[in-house]
């Protein structure tokens, strides 16, 4: 709900809920727009809105007599279908959290990154939608009847629970993807440590290696059957010795 502009005999309530979506609209909630006054009520949505299902059964039971019992209603019915879904949001949220610091997060980011896009675009909508709930409860039209006003009371502090809920999703997921980028970028750092180590090992082996390879004359213990198990004892030991090195000075420490 975004306005609700009230005239002397009626007034005009813009209500969204969960409903039939349009692949090609980005919009997660369903638009419907109610034209309210003494007994009657016109309503216009381009999409099925779900919560209308169980006011139709209430209208068929003759549990809606009046205008505000369906505005009532559908107010209801909206609030009791989204509550579960956010609070799904936040327990998916939960689990991420909890085994955030695991290996394999990697594809953990996207799903939070929708999260929090999730939580925004509700907000977006049910934040204005209490105010005007709020606004409704205290409008001086005679068509509201106590017990209506008491229902639609309950479903704007449903929406600010729910208000409060998202943006606590949305914080969280922020917190989160902060904290996943932070392990990728330390796994990113670790590995190229690693690699740097055993670039640096295989530095001075390298070079001995080209040097005694050289197609030329002069090489020393060319012809020496020791020679070349020798060569190989000898850059072992400054393999080891590098690797020593870079255990004492800490290199290897994660």
């Amino acid at each position: 709900m975004f306005s609700l502009p009230a005239y002397d005999h009626g007034a005009l309530l813009n209500m969204r809920g969960l409903g039939a979506q349009d692949p090609g609209d980005g919009d997660p909630l369903v638009s419907i727009r109610m034209w309210a006054q003494q007994g009657r009520v016109v309503s216009l949505s381009y999409r099925s809105l779900d919560a209308l299902d169980g006011v139709i059964v209430d209208m068929l039971a003759g549990r809606i007599k009046d205008p505000g019992d369906l505005i009532s209603g559908v107010a209801m019915g909206i609030t009791e279908q989204l509550d579960p879904y956010i609070a799904d949001l936040g327990d998916e949220l939960d689990t991420i959290e909890s085994h955030i610091s695991d290996d394999g997060h990697i594809g953990v980011r996207h799903r939070v990154t929708q999260l929090r896009a999730g939580a925004i675009s509700y907000r977006r909508f049910l934040s204005p939608q209490r105010s005007m709930m709020e606004r409704l409860v205290g409008l001086p039209c005679h068509w509201l009847e106590p017990d209506d006003r008491l229902h639609i009371q309950e479903a704007a502090d449903r929406c600010a629970r729910m208000v409060e809920e998202l943006e606590a999703v949305r914080e969280r997921s922020a917190l989160a993807h902060e904290a996943l980028t932070d392990l990728r970028a330390e796994h990113m750092n670790r590995q190229a440590l690693i690699l740097a180590v055993v670039a640096l090992i295989f530095l001075p082996l390298t070079f001995i290696t080209g040097l005694l390879g050289m197609n030329v004359e002069g090489i020393p213990y060319a012809h020496a059957p020791w020679a070349f198990w020798g060569v190989v004892g000898f850059c072992v030991a400054i393999g080891l010795v590098v690797g020593i090195w870079f255990k004492v000075t800490h290199w290897l420490q994660k």
